[in-house]
């Protein structure tokens, strides 16, 4: 018995000191269909990271409940690497509005100027460069809504950004 015990103790100390959080699926959604998108421009994919799967979820949160809109003020909005996107009374899934907020920022691809992307507009193509973006190797998803989801959905992805420095 004493055996047991001592080894019901050790697999509760190793879940609580190494806790693995499993991402929910609408996030395994947004991270599947940017994948497919980047596979498709022979971009490496993107990791799920728990942190931003985290901070994604509550500055969803705060735009849908707290801002009621999205004015870019989310208090963990540190870094700008991020797409957002917004819908009104819709009742798709979590994993629906992630599939479809990724697929409309890929739809920027129409304004991008593969042969001089300087030329495309950065207000244009914003989020298709950032769902691209070779240098991201990590993502994060989070979805929120108000009232049922008859009022307002905010989905928002974050990003890692590893820059390349020569020299």
């Amino acid at each position: 018995m004493g055996g047991k015990t001592l080894l019901l103790f050790i697999m509760f100390i190793a879940i609580f000191i190494n806790p693995t959080v499993a991402a929910k699926e609408y996030q395994t959604v947004g991270q599947d269909v940017h994948n497919n998108f980047r596979s498709d421009h022979e971009t490496p994919p993107l990791e799920l990271n728990e942190k931003l799967n985290e901070v994604a979820e509550k500055c969803a949160d705060y735009y849908a409940n707290e801002r009621e809109e999205i004015d870019y003020s989310c208090p963990t909005r540190r870094l700008k690497w991020e797409n957002l996107y917004s819908v009104q009374g819709r009742s798709d899934s979590d994993e629906e509005i992630a599939k479809l907020a990724v697929e409309t920022w890929y739809e920027e691809l129409k304004e991008y100027s593969f042969s001089n992307p300087k030329n495309s507009g950065f207000n244009k193509t914003r989020r298709f460069t950032q769902l691209m973006w070779k240098g991201s190797k990590e993502m994060g998803f989070g979805v929120a809504f108000r009232n049922e989801r008859i009022e307002y959905i905010v989905a928002v992805a974050r990003f890692t950004l590893h820059w390349k420095h020569s020299g």
